[in-house]
């Protein structure tokens, strides 16, 4: 398994070093819900949109969007003792 993952992460690293965003859609799933890298998820979602525009990529590039918002409020606040979300 951990073979495998290598070889992922360097095909990856390779086709994001390269701008080949025909595999956008994968990377970003892998880089969230494997890796658990939302940042660079979220970065990768939305370069997809930029090649394909499908139900599914939104729906994707909305998850790493969500994930990313609660990444941030989970952050302490340095204005006070809680973090509000602008409505």
């Amino acid at each position: 398994m951990e073979a495998e993952l290598v070889k992922v992460r360097a095909e990856f690293a390779a086709w994001i070093a390269a701008e080949d965003w025909l595999h956008a859609r994968e990377m970003t799933r892998f880089f969230l819900d494997v890796e658990q890298r939302p940042a660079l998820a979220r970065r990768l979602a939305v370069q997809n949109l930029s090649v394909q525009r499908e139900p599914e990529d939104l729906r994707l590039e909305e998850r790493t969007r969500q994930y990313h918002r609660d990444l941030m409020l989970a952050l302490p606040s340095d204005t006070g003792p809680e973090r509000v979300t602008p409505e």
